[in-house]
Parts: structure tokens; C-alpha cells; sequence
């Protein structure tokens, strides 16, 4: 017999447990941003805090905006982190852990975890509430309000496509979560759009957008470009 919950009376938790896994992110780790296509700026982004790499194109917009640490363009030191960010994402994108399928209807559909008798789950972007582990998207990871990590230890988050978080939503960290054990790795592109807030560390397989008003809590890393619009990305310091 299964069992029915309602998503407007019930908060849902998607609870998945394993073990911490090593993520090694090389010398991308010293750089707020790595990036192949250039950094772009519209407007007083900033302070994008700490150093920026870019293998590609120009930084600009820097002036008006602000970095408050060294940049790396298109020197070995930037490759070296770029190809470290890349290896970093490309082990990210072979964790498997608990599949969360897009049901088109602004739900997730979770095939472990709570739910029916069945193991079969639902719980919605709009609030979701998830505990450390490792949780794969096969499609887009839209974040229409927040999401909430509750609990100490590793978050892992993989999408098959885009990573998009809608204006002014959030991932909120509680109970001892912490940016720095929290990851976001995105088949596409990323976009936060104004006033949202993302902790942890994107790796991003395309473009990397922020909008008015957006930050991160975490570093930032892309085999595309970056685009900034009075935005702010505020690194996080890893145990060592």
C-alpha cells in the first residue's frame, strides 16, 4: 500500500547517506574563478574576492567592477587550474548517488529515499529540504525559490544540463552545513539570476551568468565564459 503525502502541508526531506567523497581540485583551488572564455562585466560587480584565471578571452569590465586579487590571463599558471577545475568537474559528473528526475510539472521525482512504500519520493525545488549525499539530476536543476541543506557533511549535486536558480531564491545551509563541503556540477550552463544566492562550488560544463544583485558563497569554475552584472562571489576557505 503506498503512501500519499501532500507537498502543501508536508516539508519534504530527501535523505541519502554515504561516505565523504575526496574531491581534489589542484591549484584551481588558490582562484575564486577559473574560466576558458573570459570574464565579462556590466555594471559595480563585486568584490569578486580573490584571484581569477582565464585561458581564452579578455577580462573587462574590471574597472568598474572589482577583483581584489591577482589575475591569470592565458599564462600556464591559468592552464594549470583550468585543466585542474576540469579534471575536478569530470570526476563530479561519475558520482552516483540518488537519481532526482524532472517531472515537468515544477516537481522532482525522487527514486530513493522518502515517500511511499515503495521507496519512491516526491518533494519540490520550492523548499525541498535534503541531507548530505549525493543527489543526480538528469536534466535541469531549477531552484524556483530554495532549496535547504540541512546537516553537517558532503552535499553533492550533478544535473545533466543546466543549473538555474530563479530571481531572488537560495540554497540555505543549516544544523552545520557548510559552503565549503558543498558542490554544484552542471552539464550546461549556470544561472543565477537577480538578488538569488548560491553556497558551495559550481563546476559548470558551459557559461557561468550572474545576474543583479546574485552572489556566491563558494568558488566558481567554468569551461565557458563568465558574465557578471553587480554581482558577488565571496570564496570559501576549505579545512586544510
Amino acid at each position: 500500500m503506498k503512501l500519499a503525502f501532500t507537498l502543501a502541508t508536508l516539508a519534504a526531506v530527501v535523505t541519502f547517506v554515504s561516505a565523504d567523497v575526496a574531491i581534489d581540485l589542484g591549484t584551481a583551488a588558490d582562484f575564486t574563478a577559473v574560466c576558458v572564455g573570459g570574464i565579462i562585466n556590466t555594471g559595480g560587480s563585486g568584490p569578486i574576492i580573490g584571484n581569477v584565471a582565464t585561458t581564452g578571452h579578455n577580462i573587462s569590465g574590471f574597472p568598474p567592477g572589482a577583483i581584489t586579487g591577482d589575475i591569470e590571463q592565458r599564462t600556464s599558471v591559468a592552464q594549470a587550474a583550468h585543466l585542474d577545475a576540469e579534471a575536478a568537474w569530470n570526476m563530479l559528473r561519475t558520482l552516483v548517488g540518488t537519481p532526482v528526475v524532472d517531472s515537468g510539472d515544477g516537481t522532482i521525482v525522487v527514486t530513493q529515499g522518502m515517500g511511499d512504500a515503495d521507496g519512491n519520493g516526491t518533494t519540490n525545488f520550492t523548499g525541498a529540504v535534503f541531507t548530505p549525499g549525493i543527489y543526480n539530476v538528469n536534466s535541469i536543476l531549477h531552484v524556483v525559490t530554495s532549496i535547504t541543506l540541512d546537516g553537517e557533511g558532503q552535499y553533492i549535486f550533478t544535473s545533466g544540463s543546466h543549473f538555474d536558480l530563479d530571481a531572488n531564491a537560495s540554497i540555505i545551509l543549516k544544523n552545520g552545513a557548510r559552503a565549503s563541503d558543498v558542490f554544484w556540477a552542471s552539464g550546461d550552463s549556470t544561472n543565477i539570476l537577480g538578488g538569488a544566492h548560491v553556497s558551495g562550488t559550481i563546476l559548470s560544463n558551459s557559461a557561468i551568468r550572474l545576474s543583479a544583485g546574485a552572489s556566491v558563497l563558494g568558488n566558481i569554475y567554468t569551461q565557458g565564459l563568465m558574465a557578471f552584472s553587480e554581482a558577488t562571489v565571496i570564496p570559501v576557505i576549505r579545512p586544510t
